[in-house]
């Protein structure tokens, strides 16, 4: 089937917190397509929200990941494996360095890798990814978040708080 209806799908029951629906939507659609690398994705998703981290990876990996639509599942590799063992930057950045190659405009890769140079001590390059995520999402408070705070963790105080203050224009409630 369609993926973004898939995706769609899994999200409301999600959403409703009905995690079986969810489950039960992604499995009619495995029955149909065993190798629908969508769902095979989600239910990678939904058994790492369930604490089954390592199933999760496994499942992530064993996805032909060969068109931009699916540097997603690379995203969600390298965060699952973040999970895992928050060790393995390296892996999870060659992860996303893969997911960037294939759509180099999609704001979560950039999310995740800045906040892993935040975390590596490269905050000059979290800044570089952070603010070319939130140029591509202008819209997404975490990410005006997350630039926030790699300015302040890189000495830029003025910017961090034009970050913070942008989070909050974004969304009020943060």
């Amino acid at each position: 089937g369609d993926p973004h209806a898939l995706v769609l799908a899994v999200e409301i029951e999600r959403a409703r917190a009905n995690r079986e629906g969810a489950e039960a939507i992604v499995q009619r659609v495995l029955q149909d397509n065993p190798g629908h690398p969508w769902a095979r994705g989600l239910e990678a998703l939904l058994l790492r929200e369930q604490g089954h981290l390592q199933e999760a990876l496994d499942k992530l990996a064993a996805i032909d990941v060969n068109a931009p639509e699916l540097s997603w599942v690379l995203v969600e590799r390298a965060r699952t494996l973040l999970m895992i063992d928050a060790g393995r930057q390296t892996e999870a950045l060659e992860l996303l360095d893969k997911a960037g190659a294939l759509d180099p405009i999609q704001p979560a890769t950039l999310l995740l890798r800045g906040q892993i140079e935040i975390v590596a001590g490269k905050t000059a390059d979290a800044v570089q990814s952070l603010t070319r995520a939130l140029e591509l999402d202008p819209q997404s408070a975490e990410i005006a978040c997350e630039l926030g705070r790699a300015q302040s963790v890189n000495g830029n105080m003025g910017q961090a708080h034009a970050a913070y203050d942008r989070a909050l224009e974004i969304e009020p409630t943060l």
